[in-house]
């Protein structure tokens, strides 16, 4: 598919994602190439059963720490992406956990350089998803939404909506858009 697109119909404005559900024993398996792989991606998603579960700041989640690590060993040329990342395991008005979590991320995207990152800001109760998810939106508790103006939006890192930096003086997008 690759070959085709790029090749015989000539596009350049594509990219593709090698995208790692969990876990570094995938990737050396299914690593289809760098011929064919534009970016590396790995879910980020920790709950009760991951090893930084309600653990401080510095605790990165061994899976995707191993993943991450195998990408710039085997392919330290493709950037790194979180294509899809949520906390698990939420209480409800609990802020102890999801900042944690907002902590790790942003501690990976730090250490491992990671280009690109989804959120997945979203009541999963509300849409029936039940046990072992719970609440992810950063605005439905107030620390944890503070956090996230630090940490996300007061980085240049990371852009808002139109490109733009979310430094402290440009208008970063709305979380009740």
């Amino acid at each position: 598919m690759v070959q085709r697109l790029k090749g015989t119909h000539g596009l350049t404005n594509v990219q593709f994602v090698f995208h790692v559900m969990y876990g570094a024993l995938d990737a050396p398996c299914l690593y289809p190439g760098d011929d064919v792989v534009d970016v590396i991606g790995v879910s980020f998603f920790e709950g009760a059963h991951d090893d930084c579960y309600r653990k401080g700041a510095d605790c990165i989640n061994s899976n995707v720490e191993a993943t991450l690590a195998w990408a710039a060993l085997h392919a330290p040329s493709k950037p790194l992406f979180f294509p899809e990342s949520t906390p698990q395991d939420l209480t409800a008005g609990d802020a102890t956990w999801p900042t944690q979590f907002v902590s790790h991320i942003h501690a990976a995207v730090a250490k491992y350089d990671v280009r690109y990152w989804t959120y997945i800001n979203m009541d999963w109760n509300a849409h029936g998803w039940g046990q072992g998810w719970g609440d992810s939106r950063v605005q439905a508790t107030p620390a944890v939404l503070e956090l996230w103006k630090q940490q996300v939006l007061g980085d240049a890192r990371y852009l808002c909506i139109g490109g733009s930096p979310c430094g402290k003086h440009q208008r970063p997008f709305s979380l009740h858009e």
